[in-house]
């Protein structure tokens, strides 16, 4: 049973290796992105312009939980927070950084003009101050 466990941590070591720094593959992903699911929920990917960063989840104003901070890495149009990560999902990049050319309402997001959002998991994460 114990050679499994060394098994399965050296095909996640050997997986992990071959991610590139967020910062050397994809600079154009830095900054603070917000996804509402719901009216008062919301979703804040945070990547640092060191290329650290966390994601942290809001209810009613409140956070009620976040990651810790760590560095960011791609591979694949994948974002994923940590060389392995097992709790959080990788982000998948349906959409690098651009210019929103009109307001659109999707849901509980709003993208107005110029403003500039990207899209991961097929939704729509709009940047924030």
């Amino acid at each position: 049973m114990r050679h499994y466990s060394y098994i399965f941590i050296l095909a996640n070591l050997v997986m992990s290796c071959s991610k590139e720094t967020l910062l050397s593959e994809s600079p154009s992903l830095i900054g603070k992105w917000r996804h509402y699911s719901a009216a008062d929920a919301w979703e804040n990917v945070i990547v640092n312009s060191d290329g650290t960063g966390k994601v942290e989840y809001y209810r009613k104003s409140k956070i009620f939980e976040e990651t810790k901070v760590k560095d960011w890495y791609t591979e694949d149009n994948r974002m994923y927070l940590g060389k392995v990560t097992f709790s959080l999902q990788p982000y998948t990049i349906t959409s690098y950084p651009t210019i929103a050319s009109s307001q659109e309402i999707l849901e509980f997001d709003t993208l107005k003009s110029g403003e500039r959002y990207i899209q991961l998991n097929q939704l729509n994460y709009v940047e924030f101050d």
